[in-house]
């Protein structure tokens, strides 16, 4: 349910891998943040981007880029990168794409 997404969303975002060279982690962290997103009804959306610090909203859009990567669910991601870009403005779409770590 709602709930749990946004659990799992946090918790994703408090514990990113970075630092790993490690692939299979990186895929499986960006497939849990893509399933918690589209897990979250439309209407949601934007609260859940609204209680967010600027921080987690630059983590946030780097998984949104690693997961239209590898999901399916495109037009859900989009709808979240719509609502970041709102917010957080296109200063986050530069930092999640020239920052050195990857998620």
């Amino acid at each position: 349910n709602g709930g749990d997404a946004l659990g799992g969303l946090k918790a994703a975002l408090q514990n990113p891998p970075l630092g790993t060279k490690n692939q299979e982690i990186k895929i499986g962290s960006a497939r849990l943040v893509a399933k918690c997103l589209v897990m979250v009804k439309e209407k949601d959306i934007d609260g859940v981007v609204e209680g967010m610090s600027n921080d987690d909203l630059d983590l946030l859009m780097k998984y949104i880029y690693r997961a239209l990567e590898i999901a399916e669910n495109s037009k859900e991601l989009l709808k979240w990168h719509e609502s970041v870009t709102k917010k957080a403005g296109l200063g986050c779409i530069v930092r999640a794409l020239a920052h050195k770590y990857t998620v």
